[in-house]
């Protein structure tokens, strides 16, 4: 149900990847925006397969966890 990553069709495809930045604070990346390929699978399938995309600096600079998505599944190469 926790997935570290993005399938390489998703991580590859420009739209894809812009889905999955998201807000973050300036301590957190100097640009306030960062890529969140990891994420949970708060229902494995079906239709909304909601998903919270993360992001895990507990063993970095601001020792948290951040989340920067939390609904429906984000469009891939079966949504969009």
């Amino acid at each position: 149900m926790v997935s570290m990553k993005e399938s390489t069709s998703v991580a590859g495809n420009p739209k894809f990847y812009k889905a999955r930045v998201f807000r973050v604070p300036a301590e957190l990346d100097p640009s306030g925006r960062v890529y969140m390929p990891a994420h949970v699978k708060l229902q494995p399938v079906g239709s909304p397969a909601p998903r919270m995309h993360f992001l895990d600096d507990a063993g970095g600079a601001t020792g948290k966890v951040w989340i920067g998505y939390l609904g429906d599944h984000l469009p891939n190469t079966r949504t969009n």
